[in-house]
């Protein structure tokens, strides 16, 4: 029966872990993306500035681009600190989960041994 248990809940934790996993691998794609992204971003507010200083006759058209881009930036550097601290807290998580099996193990396996000690120490009084 106790070997079952530690089955199941070894099963369930591979479960948990396997999803946070996934979760955590979808982040980190976001996260990807959102950075190149950024980098983009950044790489055409750079060629657009470089433009405004020519004093062309598109330099409004250039500004109001420009501060456009800024936002747009400004935006994803929030989006990319959201999702730092989305997989931060799944590491958290995970290992909060993992200690915690590793605890219940430890109990599981003492109790056991307990329960042969009493078993041993009873089963010479009834036979």
């Amino acid at each position: 029966m106790e070997k079952e248990e530690l089955e199941a809940i070894a099963a369930k934790s591979k479960s948990v872990s396997d999803r946070i996993e996934q979760e955590l691998e979808t982040l980190r794609d976001a996260y990807e993306s959102v950075e190149k992204e950024l980098q983009d971003k950044e790489s055409e507010i750079e060629s657009y500035e470089n433009r405004l200083h020519a004093n062309d006759p598109e330099m409004q058209i250039l500004r109001d681009e420009n501060q456009d881009l800024r936002s747009e930036l400004q935006q994803l550097k929030t989006e990319k600190r959201e999702l730092d601290d989305e997989i931060e807290s799944l590491q958290r998580d995970a290992a909060t989960l993992i200690e915690k099996d590793v605890k219940t193990s430890k109990e599981r396996s003492q109790e056991r041994k307990e329960l042969h000690t009493v078993l041993s120490l009873i089963m010479p009084l009834l036979m």
